[in-house]
């Protein structure tokens, strides 16, 4: 049976958080709609269950259940302090996006060039940490996969959900 921790670092960053990224990539045709669709998912269900994993990860090593702090358990809480970086530097980018637009243009004179966005530093580092924060999401659910279940098989659904 997987652990609680497990579960909820999975759905966190195996599922709901690259959803959340693809809305951001592809979205942006969609109006405020991928915006606000993004904002949910990360804010509403990827950061409670990050806290959630660590909490449960934090209670199950108190009880007993893990063998102190090692590079899983301290990538854990690196992630959770990153996560919230994350979004602080997200929410400073949208707000420097918006108040970097320019003024609207009569249709007439507007060039398609001149309607490009403009990403500011703020927003080229929000793409950097989440991509950063995938990668070690994964690498910590494959830790947590192959050094908490060492004594134990792993649940097939789980690898694939893992690997895919």
């Amino acid at each position: 049976m997987p652990c609680p921790s497990g579960i909820c670092g999975m759905a966190a960053w195996q599922v709901i958080s690259p959803l959340a990224v693809v809305v951001a990539a592809v979205g942006r045709s969609w109006g405020p709609v991928w915006f606000h669709l993004h904002w949910t998912l990360q804010l509403l269900a990827v950061v409670p269950l990050t806290v959630a994993t660590v909490v449960l990860g934090t209670v199950a090593n108190k009880l007993g259940d893990g063998n102190g702090y090692d590079r899983h358990k301290i990538l854990g809480f690196i992630i959770l302090a990153v996560l919230w970086i994350q979004l602080a530097v997200g929410f400073l980018a949208h707000r420097d996006t918006k108040s970097s637009q320019p003024a609207p243009q009569e249709p007439s004179t507007s060039s398609h060039l001149s309607e490009a966005r403009t990403r500011s530093l703020s927003g080229y580092l929000h793409i950097v940490l989440g991509i950063t924060l995938l990668a070690l999401g994964g690498l910590q659910i494959t830790w947590g996969l192959y050094g908490e279940y060492t004594s134990k098989p792993i649940p097939t659904w789980i690898l694939i959900l893992h690997w895919m």
